[in-house]
């Protein structure tokens, strides 16, 4: 189909400790993503649909940043348009 595009994405994180002691560790983890886009025109307008999904196997994760840990988001959808005017 001319104008459409798949995508996909794989994040994998190896584990990690939390504290400088090396004590507390966080267990690593993979996410999956895909989505489509398509392009076409509308009213002689150039239009981008977009749909994407992250976290397609909604696992729940620690993910970590310095000394900073936050649980994952669950499965997420997201579309959007883009329309040039």
């Amino acid at each position: 189909m001319q104008g459409l595009s798949l995508n996909g994405r794989v994040i994998n994180t190896s584990s990690a400790y939390y504290n400088t002691a090396n004590i507390v560790s966080v267990d690593g983890w993979t996410r999956m993503d895909v989505g489509a886009r398509y392009r076409t025109r509308v009213s002689g307008k150039n239009v981008v649909l977009r749909a994407n999904i992250e976290n397609l196997l909604d696992e729940e994760t620690w993910i970590m940043s310095g000394t900073y840990a936050t649980v994952s988001a669950p499965r997420t959808f997201v579309l959007s348009a883009a329309i040039d005017f």
